[in-house]
């Protein structure tokens, strides 16, 4: 079953009741500069998405571009996906879910790095002794030399997967990569981090650098008695999957 596949099951599952669920955060940080709540610019926060308006996004590109950064993120035009997220909060037995996506552009030299970070708080499902967080990111790059590209980690409350590349391959094409860690146990209420980090080779105006990206956290939890056991096993595929997938 495809990654599309299980995000788009997991946000169509049924949901369990939503008391103490939280909305979705996001933020943005130029280079070591203040973290800025994107809630300043229009940005809607619910229980299970984020919006960013064209209007928002001209008011966030703004404050990119007084900032000094080299990216700005795209509206609604032809062929861009809007900056946004979802979630299936507050989760279910198959899992907590929290996704991030959009298109960014880098039109020219500036700050050259760009943190994107989203946040929801009250995830009450799935729970048990042991369970693991998957963390996967793609990246449709057009126009970027290979090698370059994002970072990215999901996070389950203080916990995170660690930071991983999405690095371009050169041309038009597309890249992932994935991230997996094992949890002792799988407690509620909990929060989902997901958090990107640009890196992208300096464009111009005229003919930017393009990163369609995506980062989903995904929280499953083990129930089996014998569940240590199949994580550690699936843990340690799951890593060797992604040695793979590097080398």
């Amino acid at each position: 079953m495809s990654r599309a596949v299980i995000v788009a099951c997991l946000l169509a599952a049924c949901p369990v009741p939503r008391a103490g669920a939280g909305n979705i955060v996001m933020t943005v940080q130029v280079g070591n500069g203040p973290v800025v709540d994107l809630a300043t610019f229009g940005g809607i926060g619910t229980g299970g998405g984020y919006a960013v308006s064209d209007v928002a996004i001209a008011a966030l590109n703004a404050y990119l571009a007084g900032a000094g950064s080299e990216y700005r993120f795209a509206g609604s035009g032809p062929g861009a996906t809007v900056l946004g997220g979802a979630s299936n909060n507050p989760g279910g037995p198959a899992g907590g879910l929290l996704t991030l996506s959009g298109t960014v552009f880098s039109v020219g030299a500036g700050v050259g790095s760009l943190a994107l970070t989203e946040t929801e708080a009250g995830f009450l499902a799935p729970a048990g002794p042991a369970g693991f967080l998957d963390s996967s990111s793609t990246g449709n790059f057009a126009g970027e030399a290979a090698g370059a590209g994002h970072l990215a980690e999901s996070g389950y409350n203080a916990i995170d997967t660690g930071l991983y590349a999405v690095l371009s391959p050169g041309g038009v094409k597309g890249a992932a990569d994935a991230s997996a860690i094992g949890l002792f146990p799988v407690s509620e209420p909990y929060t989902l981090t997901d958090e990107i980090i640009f890196g992208l080779t300096p464009g111009t105006a005229a003919d930017p650098i393009v990163d369609g990206f995506s980062v989903t956290g995904v929280v499953e939890a083990v129930y089996e008695p014998g569940g240590a056991a199949l994580l550690s096993i699936g843990v340690m595929l799951a890593g060797v999957y992604c040695i793979r997938r590097r080398g």
